[in-house]
């Protein structure tokens, strides 16, 4: 896949994601507009307010992962990145479970910060009724383990991650397992995969070159 289909592909990513919390603050302003009911303008209220906060996180998740953020430098705070996974999946039927308490000192170099977020969207796929999803993040390797019932990663993605992808099946998420596997191969690391049983998927990233 070329750079230009890439980045295509998780810009529509992005704006697929990105349109429910969009629509409802249309949602809310139009309440806002029409209603003179005040439990309704609060209910519009509280709606713009959730929105707004989804997509904040949406977006902040999105700048770290796919993004240049080239105003954070060269390294970003490891309990930033923690803070930035976590605060994507509030809500949804994913918990993140990290190996190890958060280090205030610690940091992460922006490629491994990106390897990291874009490994968890993968990790998070395989989980399609939710469930566990265990962090382990060392200085040279990065693994995710997801755990719930049917948790699963469908040949499509198991192929993207090895580079051996179809064209015609390229879509903005495909995309992701293909990103990812594009920065393991900048930084000169493996990525494995194996599937235990139906309950259980691991992806590993390592070891990691240095940036």
């Amino acid at each position: 896949m070329t750079a230009l289909r890439l980045g295509a592909l998780l810009c529509s990513k992005l704006c697929h994601d990105l349109v429910g919390p969009i629509g409802a603050l249309g949602n809310g302003v139009e309440i806002l507009a029409e209603e003179e009911d005040k439990e309704m303008q609060a209910r519009a209220l509280a709606l713009l307010g959730e929105s707004v906060e989804a997509a904040t996180r949406k977006l902040r998740f999105f700048r770290l992962a796919f993004g240049g953020a080239e105003t954070m430098g060269p390294t970003v705070p490891a309990a930033e990145v923690r803070r930035t996974a976590e605060e994507f999946f509030v809500k949804s039927r994913v918990a993140l479970s990290w190996s190890r308490p958060a280090d205030g000192s610690e940091t992460l170099d922006k490629s491994a910060a990106k390897l990291l977020l874009n490994l968890i969207l993968v990790g998070a796929d395989a989980l399609p009724r939710g469930g566990m999803l265990a962090i382990d993040a060392e200085a040279d390797r990065l693994a995710v383990t997801a755990e719930g019932a049917g948790a699963r990663l469908d040949a499509e993605l198991q192929a993207a991650l090895a580079g051996r992808l179809d064209e015609a099946q390229f879509d903005s998420r495909t995309a992701v397992a293909c990103h990812l596997a594009a920065l393991a191969k900048g930084r000169r690391a493996d990525l494995a995969v194996a599937v235990p049983d139906e309950t259980r998927v691991e992806i590993t990233v390592g070891p990691l070159s240095r940036a």
